[in-house]
């Protein structure tokens, strides 16, 4: 049987690559070189993982790559919501509005990054 501890890395770890993957296309399409990256963690009700630690094998990853900026900056590029359990309670529209795109870590759930579609501007005539 896995320990806990070895979840939570390699969740951390999917995650960390994800997000390098998601930074170099950004510079390939030289959108930014060193994108704004911003953490919501869910509520804790019934955590089955250490948010926190699977935050800092991340931070550590990524350091040099991003920017880290207090959630409650301006938007983001990139906002990560670490959940602690399948409720997923950080996973609000209100608070995916903080950035362009969001990945949402879940034990057991594949790392996906998601653009936010841009929306149209009908005075502009989109």
């Amino acid at each position: 049987m896995k320990s806990l501890w070895s979840e939570e890395k390699k969740l951390a770890q999917e995650g960390a690559a994800q997000i390098r993957k998601w930074v170099e296309e950004k510079k390939l399409k030289r959108i930014s070189s060193c994108p704004r990256l911003t953490i919501k963690f869910c509520g804790g009700c019934n955590p089955e993982m250490d948010r926190s630690r699977v935050a800092q094998i991340i931070h550590r990853e990524l350091l040099g790559r991003v920017q880290w900026e207090p959630a409650d900056e301006k938007p983001a590029d990139l906002l990560l919501m670490i959940q602690g359990c399948s409720v997923a309670c950080a996973d609000r529209p209100e608070i995916k509005e903080r950035a362009r795109a969001f990945v949402n870590l879940q034990n057991r759930q594949p790392v996906i990054i998601m653009e936010k579609k841009e929306e149209s501007n009908p005075e502009a005539g989109g």
